[in-house]
Formats: structure tokens, sequence, C-alpha cells
């Protein structure tokens, strides 16, 4: 399994800029000076088993370059308001846990599950409620507004897996 990174309007091998740098070093990322940027494209899209964007806009991105991976494509507030409710048997569901058969196959039935949720869900009253802030060439406030909505719903979706590997909560 994979994790990767690419923006929708990203320069291929740029740095990260500075204010996400000090945003990244206080979340605990060690080295920034490795990181570079990438474009999202048509290969990352197809061979991703999950897309997670910051925002409707970063979603609808990525779904545009690859049509068929429309499903698999949340942004990050919707897959983990998807994910508490799966882990917290909201939704009439069940994803069969961590199991001999490894990690990457635990997060196929995740993302499976997701998809099909996604659709038993009431709609959000306002669709900005799924978008984290794009902060890119704004003040350092606002960097820091969306780097703490990034950790918080990342941790919600690490909690919930947890709970899903056990078999719920």
């Amino acid at each position: 399994m994979n994790v990767t990174s690419a923006g929708t309007k990203a320069f291929d091998g740029d740095p990260m800029d500075k204010h996400a740098a000090a945003e990244a070093v206080r979340l605990g990322v060690a080295d920034t000076l490795e990181h570079r940027a990438r474009r999202i494209d048509e290969r990352h899209v197809g061979d991703a088993d999950l897309i997670l964007g910051m925002g409707r806009e970063h979603r609808a991105a990525a779904a545009s370059l690859v049509p068929n991976a429309n499903r698999r494509v949340f942004t990050l507030i919707e897959f983990a308001t998807i994910i508490d409710a799966l882990a917290d048997g909201d939704v009439e569901m069940v994803v069969e846990s961590l199991g001999d058969d490894g990690f990457a196959a635990f997060m196929r039935r995740v993302v499976d599950a997701a998809v099909t949720a996604r659709g038993l869900m009431p709609a959000h009253e306002d669709p900005l409620e799924l978008d984290i802030e794009d902060p890119y060439r704004l003040e350092l406030e606002v960097y820091r507004r969306s780097a703490d909505a990034v950790e918080e719903n990342v941790e919600r979706i690490a909690v919930g897996l947890r709970a899903l590997a056990r078999g719920g909560r």
C-alpha cells in the first residue's frame, strides 16, 4: 500500500510553501525539504484505490481526469464522516474486520463500504461543510486552520479505521 500526494494546481518539483512547511513541522513532519509538489494526472487517479481531496473542487478535478474513478473520490471531511458512521453503526452496513488477508484488503472493503454508505447518508445542509479551506498563498492563520482541520479529520479516520479493524466500536 502506498500513500502519495498530488495537487490540482501544483507545479511538479516545486518545494513546499514556507507556511505549509511551518505547519507540517508543527504537526511533526521532520523533513519538509524533501517534499516536492506533483500535479495530479490520469495515472495517479487511475492507480489509486482511494482519493481524498481537501475540498469539493479537488474531488471534482480528480474525478474529471478519470470519470469512472468518481466512486472512490471523497473530500477528507466526507470520508471521515462516513468512516465515523460506519464505525458507530449509524449506517446499516458491516465491514469485515481486519483479517489474515491483510490491511490492503481491509481498506478495499472499507472503501467499497464508504462508496455505498455515501448514498445512504443524509446530504449535508451546507455543501461547504465538506471542504477544508485551501490556504495556498493566503495568510499563516489560514494555513493553521487548514492544517488543524486536516489533522482533526485524519485522526477521525484513524480512530474509525481502528474500530472497524476490530469489528466496530
